[in-house]
């Protein structure tokens, strides 16, 4: 008997992606496992790091010019208890 095509597809894809994540070390997810195994000095892997996150919050800053996740800010009321952390008073030490 001959399973349809979609399901040997699901079971194909299924069987890969465990030999992915049985095979994976977190480290190989991310493409070097250490800085002493890349090809660059550290100091042009710190600025590489420190030119990324510019553009980085550069995009976002120019393309995000609206709050869109205002919505998920509400939820239930914390309990009273939690106000001395929570709360944000002004500064006495100016």
């Amino acid at each position: 008997m001959t399973s349809p095509p979609c399901r040997r597809l699901a079971d194909g894809l299924l069987g890969a992606i465990g030999v992915v994540l049985v095979g994976a070390s977190p480290a190989a997810a991310h493409g070097a496992g250490t800085l002493s195994g890349l090809s660059l000095a550290r100091w042009q892997f710190a600025w590489a790091v420190a030119a990324v996150m510019v553009i980085a919050f550069f995009a976002v800053g120019s393309t995000w010019r609206r709050p869109r996740l205002g919505a998920a800010a509400v939820g239930p009321a914390l309990p009273t208890w939690t106000a001395p952390v929570t709360t944000v008073s002004p500064s006495s030490s100016g």
